[in-house]
């Protein structure tokens, strides 16, 4: 049996398990991955936006989003209700964002696109 043929039957094994067996799991699975399309979408607009609007592309973006993450995390993680992370971590990196554009990003405004990802590299 070639090997195409046998991870056929191993992965209609597995759609026949999570679509009959387990529906659950599937819904499951479906929303998991719309929801972190829709997070990623999240951030590629925001550096989109950015580069769109003020012609800067910030490589520290990324890095911005997961101090954002990790900022909820350690509040759940301290005994917090993680809505209230989700309502006090944007605030937080709303005034690290400000703090970044003050002090880096305002100077690199108008000058030449490479400036801009030196400035912002980490």
């Amino acid at each position: 049996m070639n090997q195409f043929i046998r991870w056929h039957f191993v992965n209609k094994s597995i759609m026949d398990f999570l679509i009959f067996k387990a529906p659950i799991l599937m819904v499951q699975a479906s929303m998991d991955g719309v929801l972190l399309g829709i997070l990623f979408a999240l951030i590629a607009y925001g550096m989109a936006l950015q580069w769109g609007v003020m012609n800067i592309i910030n490589i520290a973006q990324g890095e911005l989003v997961i101090m954002g993450g990790y900022i909820a995390y350690f509040m759940y993680t301290a005994g917090i209700h993680p809505a209230y992370g989700v309502i006090v971590s944007p605030i937080i990196m709303f005034f690290v964002g400000w703090f970044l554009y003050k002090s880096i990003i305002f100077r690199v405004v108008d000058r030449d696109l490479f400036i801009s990802i030196l400035a912002t590299f980490g």
